[in-house]
């Protein structure tokens, strides 16, 4: 996972983390007291042996000092290491959960405005030649009267609903709620397939009815909806603008249709 720039580590707790990362616990663990025995026994025969070389045999005083070198390490460096692991797992747990606050919106569970570009831009750049994009805006029709006339409730209600079959019909795709009522989605496939991604929205995002809890009233919720091959050269804001305006056509036309004649 890349660093975010809004957690501010030194270089040290950087590189812990990527061992960590790398090799687990247990190996951080292995690799520091591999480390702590090679200084010892470089520390010992440097200091420790001539000094004992005055009493003992020099034999003797390497026995001695290569039994120091790897005891001491043997003893206080796994304690140090788990010590270490166990601040990296919590850092770690704590680096997660911050970032999935920073980047989902709480009240659908999809991407909000920051993760979704973020997320979107780093598929965009690894995006197959092979594969076709399809990117999306959807919002709400109405929704200030929908929270006026029903509460704010049915207005979650329908931003949940709306959230939920996106995802569903982009799976593995992304989907984000950029604010508000307003929603954008990503996905990249093969042709065959965003095709039939377009025509899924159409038919289930395009309007649908919620089950108002206080009574039998069946609520209707629509949408309008805007969808744009993604093109190679454009960036995606530039893909976003295009499906934006898109969006706009069929909100007019839905006035037109809803207006009578």
């Amino acid at each position: 996972m890349a660093d975010d720039p809004h957690i501010n580590l030194n270089p040290l707790e950087r590189l812990l983390m990527r061992l960590y990362r790398q090799i687990s616990g247990q190996g951080v663990v292995l690799l520091i007291t591999a480390i702590s025995i090679v200084l010892s026994v470089l520390a010992t025969l440097v200091l420790v042996v001539p000094q004992l070389s005055l009493e003992y045999s020099e034999q003797t005083a390497l026995v001695i000092s290569l039994a120091i070198a790897v005891a001491v390490p043997l003893c206080v460096a796994p304690t140090s290491a788990w010590l270490i692991v166990s601040l990296l797992v919590r850092l770690d747990q704590a680096y997660l959960a911050v970032l999935r606050l920073s980047t989902t919106d709480p009240l659908t569970g999809v991407a909000n405005r920051r993760g979704f570009f973020t997320e979107a831009n780093t598929r965009l750049n690894n995006w197959p030649h092979t594969e076709g994009g399809l990117v999306g805006m959807v919002d709400l029709d109405r929704f200030k009267a929908l929270n006026d006339q029903f509460g704010h409730q049915v207005g979650d209600e329908a931003l949940c609903a709306i959230a939920n079959r996106l995802q569903a019909i982009v799976g593995a795709g992304l989907v984000g709620r950029l604010g508000g009522d307003e929603f954008a989605f990503l996905t990249t496939g093969p042709h065959a397939s965003l095709e039939q991604v377009r025509q899924e929205i159409q038919a289930h995002c395009g309007s649908f009815t919620l089950n108002h809890r206080d009574s039998d009233q069946r609520i209707a919720v629509s949408t309008s909806i805007g969808m744009v091959a993604v093109h190679r050269q454009e960036s995606l804001e530039q893909a976003l603008a295009r499906a934006d305006q898109a969006l706009y056509v069929d909100k007019g036309n839905a006035s037109s249709r809803e207006r009578p004649s």
